[in-house]
């Protein structure tokens, strides 16, 4: 099946086409998995709420009218399930330090490595540090891709918003790690 775009894969959801829906969870469940981990704070217990919301949308497939997009559809109903997850069974909300954003290749030498280390530990707690909105709207924007607009719809609040809260978390990303670049950040 050749991609269809977001409308059309829920139409052929809807009528019970497999296909569309195994497409549907290609294109969206680990970007899902990585907005729900962010959550509930816990790798399996976000994989869970993915494939109930998955699991919901298949069973109610014939009845789900989307108006707005299905990517802002999709991680609304993730963020809810994870929210409601986290109340019943009273999960912790704080999130362990996370792996390196990403492994360094064998080619670097160790000194490089160990200062592109230290410049990825400084960048998670600063924005471990950013207000709790601010956060959010960010991480969406730049680790899940979403649009402004997406995450306005997400939040029940303008674009307006969504744009300030991540030109707040810009700038102080920018100050933190420029002003202090040999500072050592540790977690409280």
């Amino acid at each position: 099946m050749t991609d269809l775009s977001e409308i059309d894969l829920m139409h052929e959801i809807a009528v019970g086409n497999r296909s569309a829906f195994n497409q549907l969870f290609l294109r969206y469940y680990s970007r899902l998995c990585s907005f729900a981990s962010f959550i509930v704070r816990d790798e399996a217990a976000s994989e869970e709420v993915v494939s109930e919301v998955l699991l919901n949308i298949w069973k109610n497939r014939k009845t789900i009218h989307i108006q707005s997009s299905v990517r802002a559809y999709l991680f609304t109903c993730v963020r809810n399930e994870a929210l409601r997850a986290v109340k019943q069974k009273n999960m912790i909300l704080i999130k362990p330090e996370d792996d390196a954003l990403q492994t360094l290749s064998d080619d670097y030498d160790p000194h490089e490595s160990l200062e592109f280390q230290e410049l990825e530990n400084n960048v998670h707690f600063v924005i471990g540090s950013l207000p709790e909105k601010c956060k959010q709207f960010f991480m969406l924007s730049r680790f899940d891709g979403l649009k402004y607009s997406e995450i306005a719809q997400l939040y029940n609040v303008s674009e307006k918003t969504v744009e300030n809260q991540i030109i707040k978390a810009l700038k102080i990303l920018r100050e933190r790690i420029l002003e202090t670049p040999k500072r050592h950040f540790t977690s409280p």
